[in-house]
């Protein structure tokens, strides 16, 4: 079931893919406002793009059975549904511009169709994955004198390195991107929001990196609360992942009126970015490998064992000793 709604998930953004090229077509007749649209809807297609991409990948490794991919498409639906709500203001903002007595997309409820299809498709995917890695889990109970592992397993030593680069390449990529773009630099409320995304993914992966530190002991609390820096991190990402591309636009000599940028440069910085989301991805993917919920489960019951064990409180039964008879002055002590 949650690899079927990746299809209309898919599709919805295909449709407003769809509706976007054609209000593209439509700006044609008026010249002032095609070299704007047709830019505009290049830096709207790559997160869009990169974004159904990587959600293909991961659906094709959980069809391959790989079961670590399972939680990272749950992370990666979850995330999308934000990331679609961008791309939907980003859609209506361009396809019908404020001040503007022209509409050059096709009618409202299009978008508003496309966009429920694919935030409910993500929706699905997501409910539907996590209950059947909650519902695996379940039926594979761990008994309490499992041997103590030696050690964490490498795919849980590598998560908070993984998670750490995604954070700095997250964070690094958008605030080069903020400088180089003259058009952010002169909108504060455009910088303020993008101040909250950084604020978001250096809280996730900080948070992440440091659960995932106290995880590599075999604690199952810190891998969990892990997951849920590791996820806000994804979605601060593929949120900033939609206005770097507005540099790499910028650079290519696609958006007029801005000052020049080096074409490397702009595309170097978006694909700091697409980097960035995959470190974290597959820092997730270490903490749902196999080996590591075995480590953190065998850990996690040995502790809790010992915890019953030592929580016992043991009566102690002492037998009254006879005081012993004090001898009379002079004498002997009575036998």
């Amino acid at each position: 079931m949650g690899l079927l709604a990746v299809l209309p998930a898919l599709g919805g953004l295909a449709w407003l893919a769809w509706a976007l090229e054609a209000g593209v077509d439509n700006a044609r007749v008026e010249p002032y406002l095609y070299a704007g649209v047709a830019a505009e809807a290049i830096v709207w297609l790559i997160p869009a793009v990169t974004f159904a991409v990587l959600l293909l990948v991961t659906a094709g490794l959980v069809a391959a059975r790989r079961p670590a991919a399972r939680p990272v498409l749950v992370a990666l639906a979850l995330a999308g549904v934000p990331l679609t709500l961008w791309l939907t203001l980003e859609y209506h903002g361009l396809m019908y511009p404020v001040g503007y007595d022209v509409w050059i997309g096709p009618a409202r409820w299009v978008g508003a169709a496309a966009t429920g299809v694919a935030v409910l498709g993500l929706l699905a995917t997501a409910v539907c994955l996590a209950l059947a890695v909650t519902r695996r889990a379940l039926a594979r109970p761990v008994p309490p004198d499992a041997p103590v592992p030696a050690s964490a397993p490498g795919p849980l030593r590598r998560t908070p390195w993984l998670v750490g680069a995604g954070a700095v390449l997250g964070i690094g990529s958008l605030g080069t991107a903020l400088v180089l773009d003259s058009f952010v630099t002169g909108a504060p409320a455009v910088l303020a929001i993008f101040g909250l995304v950084a604020v978001l993914m250096a809280a996730g992966g900080i948070g992440a990196v440091v659960a995932a530190g106290i995880a590599r002991d075999g604690r199952r609390v810190p891998a969990r609360l892990a997951r849920v820096g590791a996820q806000g991190l994804l979605v601060g990402q593929l949120v900033a992942a939609c206005q770097v591309p507005e540099t790499t636009v910028i650079s290519l000599g696609r958006l007029a009126g801005t000052e020049a940028v080096p074409a490397w440069i702009g595309i170097t910085v978006y694909a700091l970015t697409a980097a960035g989301i995959v470190a974290t991805l597959l820092g997730l993917a270490g903490l749902g490998d196999p080996r590591t919920e075995r480590y953190i489960a065998e850990s996690q019951a040995r502790r809790d064992q010992w915890a019953l064990w030592t929580g016992w409180s043991t009566p102690v039964i002492l037998a009254p000793q006879p005081e012993p008879t004090p001898a009379p002055p002079g004498g002997w002590s009575a036998p």
